[in-house]
């Protein structure tokens, strides 16, 4: 990277990047400063590195929406409405001067509405964002809302930046959010939101289903394209943000709604994903295979005897086994270096007593690597000893154990419980839960 953007301004280091003429209108502002919050300049070129990567991702939606004309419009004629509305806030008009600003809008927009000069697109958008601003200004004048929209009439990338900020997801699932933000961009420009509809989500949908996997799974043809749960997943994340943006007030209603739904292909599976359960056969090969010692040993066992997930396996550390009552359990919760993916993944696990006959011990705690690293390494090991079908993964003993509870008739509750499932009702939000004896013996039930 290039550090000439980096300026010092008093004793404090800034980023500085100047935005290109074509994107002014679309960015609003001519360049962008940063502080970097430093007076070193080592520290400082460290940290320019990160904003750099925003300031590229900021300039990179005004390129994809100044690429779509009607995007760009909405865009700029949103910006002009805000800046109105800030520069009028507290502001009582009289009669005699709000005819007066509406007389004046109206030639203005006399003026616009006029044949135009041969010109390039930059300035036929802002011509068009302009005569747009300028009716739901004097919309506004005369009925208080502007062409009935929001007051607030935010862009889609703001609106996700808003969304981020009240749900704090978490780095690892904002990246999947972020992903979804990106594509609809591509396809349909950074709109303001609030002339979003359906015929953008169809849009959306149709380029998903025809966008190349980046990830192609195992067995997959050269070229494949996303699979149809992985567009119905993206389009439920973008379903959620807005009806946020519903519940918020920017947006009268969800346009996403019913859109996150996709009728099976011919000839589909049930379970799309590409995951199967083992049979319990296919568990006892996996366990007479298994190393005499080491870190592959320590995470299969523990997947197939606690049907926890792959990252929740891989985040327990020696403190996180504990015993109560004579019962030793693995207490599943998040800390700095690992998060849960819900609250009801948060529990405590009773070691199952087939571990405790194989040797488990706190010693082999913590994994080292990743929970992505485990998961490529372990499927690897799983082709390597025969189980060549890529639908049996990792994740397949999850499935495994949901099933060996089933069988064993352990009551769907405790399942939930020891699975780290959100509850059913509200009565299972009642009292302190299961003692860890009950859910001893529930996990004591997955025999193979």
């Amino acid at each position: 990277m290039s550090y000439h953007m980096i300026i010092r301004r008093g004793s404090t280091w800034h980023f500085r990047r100047a935005v290109p003429k074509a994107l002014r209108s679309i960015v609003g502002q001519r360049e962008i400063v940063r502080s970097l919050h430093t007076s070193d300049l080592q520290v400082a070129k460290s940290r320019s590195i990160a904003v750099a990567a925003e300031v590229d991702t900021l300039l990179w939606r005004a390129r994809r929406t100044l690429a779509n004309p009607e995007a760009a419009v909405a865009a700029v004629a949103s910006k002009l409405v805000r800046q109105d509305t800030e520069a009028r806030r507290g502001t009582l008009l009289d009669d005699d001067t709000r005819e007066a600003e509406q007389a004046g809008i109206l030639d203005e927009l006399e003026r616009l509405t006029e044949q135009p000069k041969a010109g390039d697109l930059t300035s036929e958008v802002e011509r068009q964002a302009r005569i747009r601003a300028l009716r739901a200004i004097l919309a506004k004048l005369e009925n208080g809302t502007p062409d009935g929209a929001p007051a607030d009439d935010i862009t889609l990338s703001v609106l996700f930046t808003r969304y981020q900020a009240e749900r704090k997801p978490t780095a690892k699932v904002w990246r999947e959010f972020d992903l979804i933000e990106r594509h609809f961009i591509t396809v349909n420009g950074d709109l303001a939101v609030s002339t979003i509809g359906k015929h953008h989500v169809r849009a959306l949908k149709t380029a998903l289903l025809t966008m190349p996997s980046s990830k192609p799974r195992r067995g997959q043809q050269e070229g494949a394209t996303l699979s149809r749960a992985t567009a119905v997943k993206l389009l439920s994340l973008l379903r959620s943000v807005f009806a946020w943006a519903e519940r918020e007030g920017f947006v009268a209603s969800n346009p996403v709604a019913g859109m996150a739904q996709m009728p099976k292909a011919k000839g589909a599976t049930d379970d799309e994903s590409g995951r199967l359960p083992f049979s319990v056969e296919q568990v006892r090969q996996i366990l007479s295979k298994l190393p005499a010692d080491g870190p592959i040993r320590s995470v299969l066992l523990l997947l197939a005897f606690t049907g926890a997930r792959l990252a929740e396996v891989i985040g327990l550390r020696q403190q996180d086994v504990g015993e109560q009552e004579g019962i030793a359990y693995l207490d599943i919760r998040p800390h700095a270096q690992r998060s849960l993916k819900t609250k009801a993944s948060r529990r405590r696990v009773p070691v199952h007593p087939e571990l405790l006959r194989l040797g488990f011990t706190r010693d082999a705690l913590p994994v080292a690597g990743s929970a992505t690293m485990w998961s490529q390494k372990l499927n690897r090991w799983l082709r390597a000893n025969g189980f060549a079908d890529a639908r049996l993964v990792v994740h397949s003993f999850r499935h495994t154990v949901k099933d060996r509870l089933r069988a064993a008739r352990v009551p769907e509750a405790e399942q939930r419980v020891l699975l780290g499932h959100a509850a059913s009702g509200v009565a299972d939000s009642y009292g302190g839960g299961f003692p860890l004896s009950v859910l001893r013996d529930a996990v004591s039930r997955i025999v193979y």
